[in-house]
């Protein structure tokens, strides 16, 4: 499995084919992928994620140049090569991330008492509530029996849970592509009450906790503790060696993360170690973009 700065989920072959699927043009500069969207008549956008290994800029110049790209926007894995990125050839930094600048990864490779010391006192006893509350956790796999109706299950859990947040969730259609791409390295694991009612849901991509869901009901019967407890030891079950909990409040970023200090303070109830990535940075190669992204952020 990967390690913590090795290949990222977003430089996948799996998470390239998904975008292709969404419309997405999939370039590759050395092991590197840019990904390019074409935005008619205006031109395209280009971004690059989690590389292990910053490109050459003339060849970024180059695929902005053929692809006619507004601007091109690297979240970086690591530090390595920034500076040179930031003062020297055209790349400053931008103020509005794509991805989570700052995580929880959870080494799965401890043992399960040693994983269950890790979790707060707090996370340990909302754990054993839900489990005298007789929640049961399922884990399920595409192709598997009932993973369709669980993936439907899932996904209301999703939107119900987009709603209280107010933030954006995937179609149903988009969680069934990235099942059908990703195969058996996706992970679906859902919590249900003793009448069978979904209260918890967890989707994992490969070691990427990519998507959370829970119900009111859920929430006042400790289901997403349980839920995550439940899905760490069915992942190392599966010999996955690291979970990614996708995203923690990062006061470098406050106001784009803000809103994710509650779900902040119950994932470090779990222990971990807290990662955070260079901040993006940003090339544009049109005047007037850089201008109206310049007033935007202001």
């Amino acid at each position: 499995m990967l390690t913590e700065m090795e290949q990222d989920l977003r430089q996948s072959d799996g998470w390239a084919e998904y975008l292709e699927s969404q419309g997405w043009l999939v370039e590759k500069l050395g092991g590197t992928k840019v990904f390019i969207r074409k935005i008619p008549p205006f031109g395209a956008v280009a971004k690059i994620q989690r590389p292990a290994k910053i490109p050459v800029v003339a060849e970024i110049d180059r695929i902005a140049r053929e692809n006619h790209a507004l601007f091109v926007k690297i979240e970086p894995l690591s530090t390595a090569s920034n500076f040179e990125l930031l003062t020297n050839h055209g790349f400053v930094r931008d103020s509005s991330p794509n991805l989570a600048t700052k995580t929880v990864i959870l080494d799965l490779t401890k043992s399960e008492d040693e994983l269950w010391k890790d979790l707060s006192q707090d996370a340990r006893q909302s754990v054993r509530k839900a489990q005298n509350n007789h929640l049961q956790a399922v884990g399920f796999k595409l192709g598997e029996p009932g993973f369709d109706k669980a993936l439907i299950e899932f996904h209301q859990l999703l939107k119900e849970t987009g709603r209280r947040g107010k933030f954006w969730t995937p179609t149903f259609d988009q969680l069934r592509k990235k099942a059908e791409i990703f195969g058996t390295d996706a992970a679906l694991f859902l919590a249900y009450s003793q009448s069978h009612t979904p209260l918890a849901g967890t989707f994992v991509l490969l070691d990427d906790g990519t998507h959370s869901a829970s119900s009111q009901e859920g929430q006042d019967l400790y289901a997403s503790y349980f839920l995550l407890w439940e899905t760490i030891k069915g992942l190392k079950a599966r010999k996955v060696t690291r979970l990614d909990l996708a995203g923690v409040y990062d006061p470098r970023f406050h106001r784009a993360t803000q809103s994710w200090r509650g779900f902040t303070a119950f994932k470090k109830k779990f222990g971990g170690k807290e990662v955070e990535y260079p901040r993006p940075l940003i090339k544009y190669y049109h005047p007037f973009v850089k201008f109206i992204f310049k007033i935007a952020g202001a």
